[in-house]
Order: structure tokens, then C-alpha cells, then sequence
């Protein structure tokens, strides 16, 4: 995906904005913290399937509690322009494709992906795992659509399933939520194993591995098995009011394998950790430029903090030979010192003016 053209309305702190972007490839979002440089890469993030580089709730996003905010774009993808709008209006989302309206944000897969790195994932894998699988499930959608709708129905059902323990519910309506949680979650397993599978071979400095109760043996769960563990859970999972099986409690670890022992990235330091995302992600895009023949936009907010000038310029040429629109963001110029060919989009209040 390639953004030629970008309007924001009413979103965040941006009452009104019109970008076009230049050729290049590479565009650093300068000014003070709080003159909407995250803000123009939240905009671009909603432009995908998802809730966006924040998770936010679609009403948080409103200006100053505006009723409404829109995001529209003009974009290149597979050798075709499309437009693209998402508007939010009254507690109600819509999105059009090309004039014609979507029911749902999934058709926005085909388009191509966007990627990012925000400050708060510095602490990623030194907090709890919910980020890390969230974090990775995201990548796993880049490369196989259908996880995000599968990951989706596994989580209901299996919500459902613990709030029929919660309250005692009926045995027969116990075993039908399990069956559906057993059909959709094998499906989010396999495609998290396909995935890691995939992305193993293009990570040369940084080794990632899934651990949890699914996980555990030789071989992935089949429904029958997943099904099985979830029945001989229930009085547990029912006298601790958690469900102890299933996909939901994969834990993602990580090591960094480029010095001379293996660091768990627990123990990491902050510009090691730092270091060791933007290994993933890159490896990523790699991975989605080989797959589909189109480099995933890339979208990243302080992504330079913590790290020095040397591994700065290296983060700089291995950005730079993915082929992928870049977006940063940074408070001085300097900051991007190395970075070849960048245009500098200055902003100040909500404003936004090409250097």
C-alpha cells in the first residue's frame, strides 16, 4: 500500500488536514510533542483492518468530543489507484471503497498492510504476555487474512463458555460453546505456527518461540483433543473463574541471538529490546513483500529513542532496502540524520506543512 493522498477530519487534535505526498518513499513528521505527529500515523493506521495503532475506541478518537471524525485517502496498491474512507459518525463506522460502501473493514486486507511501532511497545516483553500476543497476532494477520475472523469467533466462544461456568450454566449449552471454541481455535494455533514458520528463517539476530497449554507436545491440538481439554478443565476453570486452555493463553518469548549468549529479551536492555522489534519487524515486511510482491507500509512513531548513532544507521539501511512507504516521527531533524531521500512534513497545533 502506497499513500498519495491523505485527509483528516475532526480526528484527535487535528481539526483539518490535507497531505499530499510527494514522491520518495521516506517522510519524517517533525515538531514539539503534542502538534499531532502520532496522530497523522494513528489516521494511517485506520486506513487497515483493526482498531488502529492505539486500540482505541472509535468515540475516543473525536476531536473535543466532536460527534464525528473521517479519515480518506488516495492509494496505490498492485498497480491500481483506490480511494478509501473510514468515517465515524454518531457511534456508527463506515467505510467506503472506491464510492462503495463496505459492511465490514476485512476487503481492506486485499489492499495491503500496514505496519507500526509505537513508544509502548518498549516495554512489550518486559510486561505481561496479553501485549505479546496481540502484537503478534497482528503480524499473523499481514500474512494470513482469515486469522483476524478466526481469532475473533474463538474469543466468543470461549468468553461465552466462561460466563456459562460463571453462572452454572446449562451442561448441553457448556458443550456447544466448547465445540465451537475447538473448531476456531485449532485454526488460530495452526495459523500462528504456519506464520512463525514463515518468519523463522528471516530473523537472523533474534529468535521467537510460542509456549502454552495448546502448545505443549509434538503436535498442535485437533478439535476432538481441544475439545476434551476444555470438558476435563471445567471444574477448575469454573473455581477459578479462568479458562487455564486454549489460544488465549499462548505465551510469546523472544531471545536476542546476535551476541555471543543468546539474551532473553525479559532481561534485555531498553536499546537491545528496541533493536530486537525492529528485527521482527522488518523480518515481517520481508516476509509480506515476498509473499504478496508489496512492501507493507510502515509506520514508525520515536522509533530512534534508545538507540545510538551506530545502530540508528543501521535501523536506517535496513528500513530503507524493504521498498515500503515510510512514515516517522521525531521533534528535530537531526534525528534522522543517515536517512536517505526523506521529506520532512513539519507540524505545528494540528497543522502540516512539507519542509
Amino acid at each position: 500500500m502506497w499513500i498519495k493522498t491523505l485527509k483528516i477530519q475532526q480526528f484527535r487534535n487535528i481539526e483539518a488536514a490535507t497531505v499530499e505526498v510527494p514522491a520518495g518513499g521516506a517522510y519524517a513528521v517533525v515538531g514539539p510533542n503534542g502538534a499531532g505527529k502520532t496522530s497523522l500515523l494513528e489516521a494511517l493506521s485506520m486506513l487497515t483492518p483493526g482498531r488502529g495503532l492505539h486500540r482505541a475506541k472509535l468515540e475516543e478518537i473525536t476531536r473535543h468530543n466532536q460527534p464525528s471524525w473521517g479519515v480518506f485517502a488516495r492509494i496505490r496498491s498492485g498497480g491500481e489507484d483506490h480511494t478509501l474512507g473510514m468515517q465515524f459518525d454518531r457511534k456508527k463506522r463506515q467505510i467506503k471503497l472506491d464510492g462503495q460502501p463496505l459492511t465490514s473493514a476485512a476487503p481492506l486486507a486485499a489492499l495491503g498492510s500496514v505496519v507500526w511501532f509505537t513508544p509502548e511497545m518498549d516495554r512489550l516483553f518486559f510486561d505481561g504476555p496479553a501485549p505479546r500476543r496481540r502484537f503478534f497476532d497482528r503480524l499473523v494477520f499481514g500474512l494470513l487474512p482469515d486469522h483476524a475472523e478466526h481469532l475473533t469467533r474463538y474469543t466468543h466462544h470461549i468468553q461465552n463458555r466462561a460466563r456459562l461456568l460463571k453462572d452454572s450454566g446449562d451442561a448441553d449449552w457448556i458443550a456447544i460453546e466448547e465445540k465451537q471454541a475447538a473448531r476456531w481455535g485449532v485454526q488460530v494455533l495452526a495459523a500462528r505456527q504456519t506464520y512463525l514458520a514463515a518468519l523463522s528463517p528471516l530473523l537472523a539476530d533474534v529468535s521467537l518461540s510460542l509456549h502454552g497449554s495448546a502448545e505443549k507436545g509434538e503436535s498442535l491440538p485437533d478439535e476432538a483433543t481441544f475439545t476434551t481439554a476444555l470438558l476435563d478443565n471445567r471444574s477448575r476453570d469454573k473455581r477459578f473463574n479462568s479458562t487455564h486452555y486454549g489460544p488465549h493463553r499462548t505465551e510469546v518469548t523472544g531471545a536476542l541471538t546476535d551476541t555471543d549468549a543468546a539474551i532473553s529479551l525479559t532481561e534485555a536492555s531498553m536499546g537491545q529490546h528496541k533493536r530486537a522489534l525492529m528485527h521482527i519487524i522488518i523480518a515481517h515486511c520481508r516476509l509480506i513483500k515476498d509473499r504478496t510482491g508489496q512492501a507493507p507500509c510502515l509506520l514508525l512513531d520515536e522509533a530512534t529513542a534508545h538507540l545510538d548513532q551506530t545502530n540508528r544507521a543501521r535501523l536506517f539501511n535496513q528500513i530503507q532496502s524493504l521498498g515500503s512507504q515510510l512514515w516517522l516521527t521525531g521533534t528535530e531533524e537531526n534525528m534522522f540524520e543517515g536517512l536517505e531521500k526523506v521529506s520532512f512534513l513539519r507540524t505545528e497545533k494540528g497543522h502540516f506543512t512539507w519542509a
